[in-house]
């Protein structure tokens, strides 16, 4: 797994870029804790993540843990993140349940701009983001 972090200071959020298959709970940790490290230097808590380059090989018991490490570096709570990935499979939807259901404030999309979009909205740039699956 190979994965890109900056922050887009236009936009005012961190932009993530992953490829490559994310198959072990190492990969999840190294991930999210470089990018809960971006959220803090950047006084930032709007994250966009482009996973559409991405085969996720987790276990149904590691979705689970993996969870648990996102919350742990600090990306739960007051981040706001939105997931970009090819298709709406089980799999991605599974993950955005365990998400919302734990706490986060996630929503999953295969549009990147409508992503951003909605991002945007969240912070006060552009409509209002209406009802989402965040329970808002």
């Amino acid at each position: 797994m190979e994965y890109h972090t900056k922050f887009n200071p236009r936009d005012g959020i961190v932009e993530t870029t992953v490829e490559g298959d994310i198959d072990s709970l190492d990969d999840v940790q190294r991930f999210a804790a470089d990018v809960a490290e971006m959220t803090r230097k950047c006084d930032c808590h709007h994250v966009l993540h482009d996973l559409r380059r991405t085969v996720v090989k987790l276990s149904t018991s590691d979705i689970f843990t993996a969870e648990e490490i996102v919350k742990r570096v600090g990306l739960a709570g007051p981040v706001k993140r939105a997931l970009v990935i090819g298709s709406l499979h089980r799999d991605g939807q599974f993950y955005e349940t365990v998400l919302l259901n734990r706490g986060h404030f996630v929503k999953l999309f295969t549009d990147l701009e409508s992503a951003r979009e909605w991002l945007l909205r969240l912070k006060g740039i552009g409509e209002d983001p209406g009802a989402g699956s965040n329970g808002e």
